[in-house]
């Protein structure tokens, strides 16, 4: 209920906001280039500000003959009202420790002052300042409401900062340049909303005017003002006497005070405070413009530039969470599927709106709804749920209310489901949200789970499909998932299959195949060889392994079934293989740091690239599980081939040791050396099935969590572990 408040505001606000802070933000962006220009046009040295006074009118009297004033301009340049030897009266920018020009005073252009009428009212007078000043105070909520939502999804301050994960790509540099620009744009909505409230003096401001002394009632004990102390940086504005008369005084404007010093003696005859409020006045308008500071002024263009990006990114991620709005072919009381999906983003909706689809096809009578819709039906007999985890393990914002529904109306009838959970092991609570929706579920003698709970890192698309298959076999219904998601032919190279070789265990074949480009092709171990089987527009990837510039090798296991493996399978030496090249950067390997390679079955087929890449000879620990040696006999000669002396190998093989060990067993043995070596900055590689995956990510959370007294995901987030698993 409070995220929806918070959420529900953060949007409204927006929608308010959204046309005055469109020009806002144009124009504002458009003006951050004018203080840059104009301090561009012009000498200018910090170390001027500590030129005394008396030295600044000394050399400013031996170039001129009289001095009416000195004054720093709007950009914070020094600019004298002079009278030349020949008596012409100039206003000129100058030096203060040599009392030489530095350069010409800038008038603003046609164009510059356009667009600051436009960026003050619009063209529209009263109204359009009043409609920007209300536009200020509105960004500074949108702010403060935005920023809560991402503490709502990381519940520390100290987490704010942390690697976002990329999922969702406009989200994704929503929340990144929300982090970035939260200062800046706090700082141009306060000053912004503060000027606002001057110009409708709703804050009552003064402008520093000359003081008129009383000499028959001269003031005491108020000191002397030594212009042989107090430096050039420290004033506004000094005002020079007219005359050598004890009645002519210099009037001296500070940032926080006014003074009138006698000319001769330099005793303070009067002196007044500047308001406070119109001390805010100026700073807010030196902040709010980057007039004094061309390194402010830039960070000022650029948030205002990402304010744009803001106003894009934030309707389009609730456009994405609108979309697909459907209409159920048949009644809930009907169905014998109930297919519900707890979302965040749109992305878990998306796939539940896949399997439904698939569901329907194959005949079946299906109900698809939002997890907070959930209601209880007779006809029900399998639950499917699709459920993603917001933050650190909170509901998502479609799922906020089921548990409580269910709790209070539960399916009454014998059922069966399934869960699968979506999130990311940057995460603590991975999966958290699907873990309690399980334990709920559990608690039902009349709920039979037919698969356990699967655990889904970062929408992996070939993850869902894997589940579809076992959910097929457990239920007897058919789902078979399409093999891509989104279909987008790439282009292909052609690859010579140099040879192949293959190896039968148990009646399973597994298979290596050594490709040659044809013309120079720019890849890496970890990459993805994308193939297209005749007459299929979709693809399948398999982990490139790199063995030099031109050769590569790919492991497959062979499904009988299966149309693309069984077609490279029957490719020979010498033939064709036109494939495409992905880049996958999340699966490099980092040549600079120690490794730890860990995979099971084809998943070897990146790391015998990566030992070849490995020219700085960095220690590597293999893990790797197999069924027996003619099954690792398959990559041994490869894994000789690399730099063995730095190489350590822990092989597991389940059909020969006994009792039976996987490589999951490898790591729990060897936990604390492998967070130790995580601790000295090696970095992790997994590669191979999902379920391996799982065990492996388990044992090196417990590991982390006794040896290091922090989760996993920590050294995740340092980016120490890299996955690519299917």
């Amino acid at each position: 209920m409070v995220r929806s408040f918070w959420r529900w505001s953060h949007l409204i606000l927006a929608i308010v906001a959204s046309v005055v802070l469109l020009a806002a933000s144009i124009s504002g962006a458009f003006l951050a280039v004018e203080p840059v220009q104009n301090n561009n046009r012009t000498t200018f040295d910090n170390s001027w500000n500590n030129t005394t006074i008396q030295h600044t009118i000394e050399k400013l009297k031996s170039h001129y003959s009289e001095i009416t004033s000195i004054e720093k301009d709007k950009n914070g340049f020094f600019v004298a009202d002079v009278f030349t030897a020949d008596g012409e009266q100039k206003i000129v920018q100058f030096n203060p420790t040599t009392g030489k020009t530095s350069g010409k005073i800038s008038e603003q252009s046609a164009f510059y002052s356009w667009m600051t009428t436009f960026h003050r009212s619009l063209f529209l007078d009263t109204t359009g300042r009043f409609l920007e000043g209300i536009t200020a105070v509105l960004l500074f909520f949108i702010t403060i409401s935005g920023t809560i939502l991402v503490f709502q999804r990381t519940k520390s301050f100290k987490a704010f900062y942390d690697k976002v994960e990329k999922n969702l790509n406009v989200q994704f540099y929503h929340i990144v340049f929300g982090r970035l620009a939260f200062i800046p744009i706090i700082v141009i909505a306060l000053t912004g909303g503060y000027l606002f409230l001057k110009r409708f003096e709703v804050v009552k401001t003064i402008e520093p005017q000359r003081l008129e002394v009383d000499f028959e009632h001269p003031k005491e004990k108020l000191g002397t003002y030594s212009f042989a102390h107090h430096k050039i940086g420290d004033i506004q504005r000094i005002e020079f006497p007219l005359f050598e008369d004890p009645m002519e005084y210099y009037t001296i404007f500070t940032k926080e005070k006014t003074l009138a010093v006698d000319q001769f003696t330099y005793k303070i005859l009067d002196q007044e405070n500047i308001p406070t409020a119109t001390q805010l006045a100026t700073l807010s308008l030196d902040w709010h413009t980057g007039r004094k500071n061309s390194v402010w002024s830039i960070i000022l263009g650029l948030c205002s530039i990402s304010i744009l990006y803001f106003i894009y990114s934030g309707f389009k991620i609730t456009l994405l969470k609108m979309k697909g709005n459907f209409k159920n072919k048949y009644a809930l009381g009907e169905s014998e599927i109930l297919l519900l999906y707890g979302s965040e983003t749109g992305n878990t909706r998306n796939f539940a709106k896949l399997i439904y689809e698939q569901l329907l096809h194959e005949g079946k009578k299906v109900h698809l709804a939002a997890m907070n819709n959930y209601q209880p039906a007779t006809q029900i007999q399998h639950l499917i749920i699709l459920t993603s985890t917001y933050g650190t393990g909170d509901a998502p914002a479609g799922a906020t209310k089921f548990l409580q529904k269910w709790k209070e109306q539960p399916l009454q009838q014998a059922f069966s489901y399934s869960i699968v959970g979506f999130g990311s092991l940057a995460y603590p609570d991975f999966c958290n949200y699907a873990l309690q929706v399980e334990k709920e579920l559990a608690q039902y003698p009349q709920a039979k789970a037919i698969l356990p709970l699967v655990k889904i890192h970062n929408q992996s698309y070939h993850s869902l499909k894997t589940w579809a298959l076992d959910w097929q076999k457990a239920s007897s219904i058919a789902l078979t998932l399409p093999v891509n998601y989104a279909v987008k032919q790439l282009p292909t190279h052609a690859f010579t299959v140099v040879k192949k070789e293959h190896v039968t265990v148990d009646g399973n074949t597994t298979f290596n195949l050594l490709l040659k480009t044809q013309k120079k092709i720019k890849f890496h171990s970890g990459d993805l060889l994308a193939v297209y089987p005749p007459n299929d527009p979709f693809k399948r990837n398999y982990s490139i392994g790199k063995l030099n510039d031109s050769e590569l090798i790919i492991s497959v296991r062979l499904d009988s079934k299966g149309v693309c493996s069984n077609y490279l399978y029957s490719l020979q030496e010498n033939d064709v293989l036109n494939a495409a090249v992905e880049s996958n950067p999340s699966f490099h390997f980092n040549t600079s740091k120690p490794a730890i390679f860990i995979g099971n079955g084809t998943g070897m087929g990146p790391f015998l690239g990566m030992l070849h890449e490995n020219t700085k000879h960095q220690k590597v620990a293999l893990y790797w599980g197999g069924r027996t040696q003619q099954s690792y006999a398959l990559y041994e000669k490869y894994v000789q081939a690399a730099n063995v002396e730095n190489v350590t190998t822990n092989i597991a093989l389940s059909r020969e040791q006994n009792p039976k060990v996987y490589v999951g067993d490898l790591i729990k043995r060897d936990g604390k050396i492998l967070v130790e070596q995580l601790k000295n900055g090696s970095i992790i590689y997994i590669c191979g099935t999902l379920a391996m995956q799982q065990s492996v990510l388990e044992e090196l959370d417990g590991a982390a969590r006794q040896f290091a007294q922090q989760p996993l995901n920590k050294f995740q987030k340092n980016g120490q572990l890299k996955m690519d698993c299917y």
